[in-house]
C-alpha cells in the first residue's frame, strides 16, 4: 500500500502571527502537518491556497517546513496563490510542482486557477495534460484546487470549476482514473462517478485552518478543527481514504 496525506487551504501569511477569521493559520498548519507526518506517509499532496496573498516569504517558510519532514511534497496553486512566486520560492529539493509516478500509480497535478478570479477553470493545455497523463497511466490520482462536483453549499458551488463537464469527459474516456482530490471548499465531501468501464472517487478535503459550514446559503464558519485526508493506494487499483480532524484544536464560529 502506498500512503499519502492530502493537506489543503493553508492560507499562510508572510507574517506568521497573522490570523484568518480569528485563527492563526501558521499554528494550525504546523499541527496538522505534524499529525500527518506522524502517520509516516510516503508522500504529501498540497492542493492549493497554500498562502493567503501569494507572498514569497510565506512560500519560503512553507518550503522549509516541508523539506524538514523528509517526505516528498507535491504542491499546486489555489485562487489565493501566485503560481509564478510559487515556482520561484516554493519548489526545491523534495518539494515539487509537477506530478510523479508511484509504482503503478500516477499523480496528475492540475492548475485550475484563473488570475483575478475565485472560481476555477481548466485551460485547454491543462485538459490536454490530463488526457495524456491518464492515457499513459495504469492507475491515476488527479489533484486540483477547485471542486469538480457540487458539494451542496450554494455560495461555494458557484465558485467551483467552471468547466467541470470538460474535466469529466476526459476522465470518462480514461479508465486509469481512480481518485480526484480537491480543496477550496473548507469542508469534507465525497462522491463517486460511475461509468460501465470504471468508477472514480471524488474527494474534497477540509482546510488545515478554518472550516466552512456545509449546506448553507451564505458563508458560515464551522466549529470543526483543522484536518487532512489520509489516502491509501493499492497495487491493484484499490483506494481507501478518510478525513482526520484535529478535534483538540476547535475553531469558534
Amino acid at each position: 500500500m502506498f500512503w499519502l496525506a492530502q493537506l489543503t487551504d493553508l492560507h499562510l501569511f508572510d507574517d506568521p502571527a497573522q490570523r484568518l477569521r480569528g485563527v492563526c493559520t501558521e499554528e494550525t498548519f504546523e499541527r496538522t502537518l505534524a499529525a500527518a507526518v506522524a502517520q509516516k506517509p510516503d508522500a504529501l499532496v498540497l492542493t492549493g491556497d497554500l498562502t493567503q496573498h501569494g507572498g514569497a516569504i510565506a512560500y519560503g517558510r512553507l518550503r522549509a517546513k516541508l523539506q524538514a519532514t523528509g517526505i516528498p511534497a507535491y504542491c499546486l496553486p489555489g485562487n489565493h496563490d501566485d503560481p509564478a512566486t510559487m515556482a520561484q520560492h516554493l519548489q526545491g529539493e523534495g518539494v515539487f510542482l509537477t506530478g510523479t509516478d508511484w509504482g503503478p500509480w500516477r499523480l496528475v497535478l492540475l492548475d485550475s486557477t484563473v488570475p483575478g478570479r475565485v472560481g476555477g477553470y481548466l485551460a485547454p493545455g491543462a485538459l490536454d495534460l490530463l488526457g495524456r497523463s491518464l492515457a499513459a497511466a495504469r492507475w491515476a490520482v488527479v489533484a486540483l484546487h477547485h471542486p469538480v462536483w457540487p458539494v451542496g453549499t450554494d455560495w461555494m458551488d458557484v465558485l467551483a470549476l467552471e468547466n467541470a463537464a470538460d474535466f469529466w469527459q476526459v476522465c470518462q474516456s480514461q479508465v486509469a482514473t481512480r481518485l480526484v482530490l480537491q480543496g477550496h471548499a473548507h469542508q469534507a465531501f465525497e462522491t463517486t462517478q460511475t461509468w460501465p468501464t470504471h468508477t472514480v472517487t471524488c474527494c474534497v478535503t477540509p482546510s488545515t485552518c478554518v472550516q466552512f459550514r456545509p449546506r448553507t446559503p451564505t458563508l458560515e464558519v464551522d466549529s470543526h478543527g483543522p484536518a487532512y485526508r489520509w489516502v491509501g493506494l493499492g497495487e491493484n487499483g484499490d483506494i481507501g481514504h478518510e478525513v482526520r480532524y484535529l478535534e483538540a484544536v476547535k475553531n469558534t464560529p
